[in-house]
């Protein structure tokens, strides 16, 4: 290994701290990266300016072929070690390694820098937490596109503290080896930043990679580490089968088999992979028997039952064996989960290959699979719920939680109710989810039977919180003194607390106190909730609505909400014509008078574009009503007209409001031809009368005449002549 030092002047263009002691040892390899090589200094300098550090800079191009970076370097770095690039990362490293003086050491390349280097600071400014820890673990995101959008994340674990025997290992993905392992911090609030694999660098550092890796594996062919770099490499699934079994075969013959060893596991399971990506499902069943009888490791046994999940599921809908996988694979998650580390932290390869939306969408597949079953499904059903661990997050939980409870609720099951209640009774995060989807499971009964069952089984829970107890008592007499005595003393309207409202107007009481400090947003989610849950007695309300009205005294609340909820069900084309412009009315004056107290008076008054769509929409709607009220039928149409050009959803709505004035107004002509012909056989019958000269007949015929056509500019003629 040919190198030579460069030692560089120790004054700097920034300040430095003491450096007779050193704490950290920042080494980098240098290459041809002057795009991006001052941003990766910079972006550590805080740390040389604030820690006992040093910064180790080795050269692998030599001056003559650098680009400049080098001469960049030697404004920041304390030596360069000029090393003889030999295609050996690991050589490369352990020639800045040899000359650290720091406790710790942190090594980089020329196309990674971090995001925010403070919080590295004050880790190395706590004694307490760097002699506690041995490692400190980074987010890292490898950017995947020119534009730096795309990325993926994986676990950054190149700052560790050394020891004299710590050496790199490895010609390519080169590992740092006998440094003390205590523990690891896991450190938040920055992330290294990656561009080395975008675009074409990929397959260029794949390429390379490949090359350097099969030409080590012809002079150490036991290497069983560079074997796993190599298979990981490869990329299509026949190429990493191939490999995979000669590695296989090569730690048979030398004895390295070794069922605890995660490099021989790994390779292991990328063979398994490969087999389940071509679908050669006797592969995979076979290799995953073998695994699982040799291998106990529950993390890597979950993800040998990922690959046996789709087998079971795709290929042969054997749920029987689907929920044995299942079973192994949400033992995975919980092991994870008492372990209290991510999938990263335990393997780089198949980070991906355990995770909880994996296992709620497994749940799901399985679902599907046994309620197609005819043979009493619902004991393999009881089954799949009672195998899933509810306390494990994941933002495909509370969906999967309401399909789980939906068959609960089918079969009358009480005790997995109860015991599903119980569970989430003491996770903060489980019971709110566990409450949105008891009532998606409310939402969605389609029979006054069901509803009599929910009612039921939901009443002998024992558990119960805000939303439960709400449900137990929607239909009970109680008074602000009751809700006081059982509701929390935050508790709010919002979903998944809308049927709060039915317990108000039932009772008689404002619920203003529940909704003063909810956003106007959960307004609108809990009116549609309920319009919802209403949606087969639509014709109900109207009627609800103007209940509520009464009983809430005019607020911004209750004028938002009464607008809200009479658009959800104004909108649809089933509402009876006679109710359209009725609620249409309501709902205007309802959503005009939020705006007016909510929204500066100037852009209300000016109708404002500024204004939301639907704010508009109601004004216009509004004004389109005065202009009925005054006969002016064109106004009103031009009203409609911009009504519907800002809000373009209300285009039934208004149709159905034309349709409605258009009938009126048809109704309307018919009267007054028939009051016309009626008003002329009276007319004639005075005129007779007057002629009779029976005039006190005539002025009582012409005041009833008066009362029919009260503007018939005859009527004066007709006065005259009496």
């Amino acid at each position: 290994m040919e190198t030579w030092v460069e030692d560089l002047p120790q004054k700097k263009f920034f300040t430095r701290v003491s450096q007779d002691e050193c704490l950290v040892t920042i080494s980098m390899l240098i290459s041809n990266r002057i795009e991006s090589v001052e941003k990766c200094f910079e972006s550590f300098r805080p740390l040389l300016e604030q820690v006992p550090s040093e910064f180790i800079v080795v050269d692998t191009v030599g001056d003559e072929h650098s680009d400049g970076s080098l001469d960049i370097a030697r404004k920041y770095a304390d030596k360069v070690v000029h090393y003889k690039w030999d295609n050996d990362f690991a050589k490369a490293r352990n020639a800045g390694l040899k000359y650290a003086r720091g406790k710790w050491f942190i090594y980089l390349d020329d196309d990674e820098w971090f995001e925010n280097i403070e919080p590295l600071i004050d880790f190395f400014s706590n004694p307490k937490l760097y002699n506690q820890y041995t490692r400190v673990d980074v987010m890292e995101h490898s950017f995947t596109s020119a534009n730096q959008i795309d990325f993926g994340s994986n676990e950054f674990v190149r700052i560790s503290r050394i020891t004299p025997e710590s050496k790199f290992v490895n010609p390519v993905h080169e590992v740092l080896v006998d440094t003390p392992k205590v523990a690891a911090y896991k450190l938040s609030g920055t992330i290294v930043l990656h561009t080395g694999y975008m675009g074409q660098k990929v397959k260029e550092k794949a390429q390379r990679n490949q090359e350097i890796m099969q030409a080590e594996l012809k002079k150490t062919p036991t290497n069983l580490h560079l074997w796993l770099q190599l298979i990981a490499g490869a990329g299509r699934p026949k190429p990493i089968i191939e490999m995979a079994q000669e590695a296989l075969d090569v730690a048979q013959k030398y004895q390295l088999v070794d069922w605890h060893s995660q490099v021989y596991v790994e390779i292991y399971l990328y063979r398994s992979k490969a087999y389940a990506k071509l679908k050669m499902d006797d592969e995979v069943e076979k290799t995953a028997t073998e695994f699982i009888k040799n291998c106990d490791d529950p993390f890597y046994q979950g993800i040998v039952a990922e690959f046996m999940l789709e087998v079971s599921l795709n290929s042969r809908k054997d749920e029987k064996a689907a929920l044995y996988w299942y079973d192994i694979y949400q033992k995975a998650i919980v092991f994870l989960k008492k372990l209290d580390k991510t999938p990263a932290q335990i393997t780089y390869f198949f980070a991906g290959d355990i995770n909880t939306d994996r296992m709620y969408v497994a749940f799901e597949k399985i679902l599907n699979v046994l309620k197609d079953k005819e043979d009493n499904p619902y004991a393999d059903v009881q089954k799949l719920i009672k195998l899933t661990p509810w306390t494990v997050e994941s933002r495909k939980r509370q969906a999967v939680l309401a399909l789980a409870l939906k068959q609960v609720f089918a079969e009358n099951d009480q005790a997995l109710l109860e015991n599903l209640a119980q569970t989430s009774l003491n996770d903060e995060k489980l019971k709110p989810e566990f409450d949105k989807s008891l009532d998606m499971v409310d939402l969605d009964l389609e029979t006054q039977l069901a509803q009599q069952q929910f009612d039921q089984m939901v009443q002998k829970l024992t558990v119960s919180d805000d939303t439960i107890w709400l449900k137990q008592n929607r239909t009970q007499k109680l008074t602000f003194e009751d809700l006081k005595a059982h509701l929390s003393s935050g508790v709010t309207g919002e979903y998944p607390n809308e049927s709060l409202i039915w317990l108000c107007i039932n009772n008689q009481l404002s619920p203003q106190r529940y909704y003063e400090n909810v956003a106007v947003e959960n307004l609108d989610q809990a009116a549609h909730f309920l319009v919802v849950k209403a949606a087969k007695k639509l014709e109900e309300m109207p009627k609800k609505a103007a209940l509520l009205e009464e009983i809430w005294e005019p607020t911004i609340q209750r004028n938002y909400f009464l607008a809200v909820w009479r658009r959800r069900y104004m909108f649809q084309g089933s509402m009876p014509y006679e109710s359209v412009l009725s609620e249409a009315r309501k709902y205007s004056g309802n959503m005009t008078a939020f705006a007016e107290n909510y929204y500066a008076k100037a852009l209300c008054q000016a109708n404002s574009p500024l204004l939301p769509a639907e704010v508009r929409f109601a004004f216009f709607l509004k004004a389109a009503f005065a202009y009925q009220e005054q006969g002016n039928l064109s106004q009103c149409l031009a009203a409609l007209n911009q009504a519907l050009d800002v809000y373009p959803t209300s285009e039934k709505l208004i149709k159905r409001i034309i349709q409605k004035l258009d009938l009126d107004r048809r109704k309307q002509t018919v009267i007054n031809e028939e009051l016309n012909k009626l008003a002329a056989q009276v007319k004639g019958q005075i005129i007779a009368l007057i002629g009779q000269g029976q005039k006190e007949a005539a002025s009582q015929l012409l005041t009833e005449l008066k009362q029919l056509t009260p503007q018939d500019p005859e009527i004066t003629m007709i006065e005259n002549l009496i």
